[in-house]
């Protein structure tokens, strides 16, 4: 809750704690993850998920599931009769610095990259 404050997300947020796939419901094809959830909806087509792991933290399991379903979701206005939808994770910084964070992203989307930049054309 410090963190909503501190981002002037007054008058901004729109839904806490809501499905992924409700904001894709003309997807097409099958859901990666019917149940993941977003933290925050804030105006602009923005979800938000708040992370507060450590440097040993693997996006594996739910975790992985959860970050293609956004990535499934991702639409950057190309898309016909799919609404825009933007996403951001934001890192709890005392457990992980923004520069370990892109390091985990970097090296997970290198180890297999049709399996993440194939799920979203």
């Amino acid at each position: 809750m410090k963190d909503v404050t501190s981002y002037n997300y007054t008058g901004n947020i729109q839904n806490f704690e809501g499905k992924i796939s409700d904001k894709i419901p003309n997807l097409g094809v099958a859901y990666e993850c019917i149940d993941c959830a977003y933290d925050i909806e804030v105006s602009g087509d923005t979800i938000i998920d708040y992370k507060s792991v450590g440097c040993s933290w693997s996006l594996a399991g739910k975790k992985e599931q959860q970050f293609r379903q956004y990535l499934q979701a991702w639409n950057d206005g190309s898309k016909a009769n799919q609404p825009i939808v933007y996403f951001k994770y934001i890192f709890n910084i005392s457990k992980l610095t923004e520069a370990q964070a892109r390091q985990r992203f970097y090296n997970l989307l290198q180890s297999n990259p049709t399996k993440y930049f194939d799920i979203n054309q």
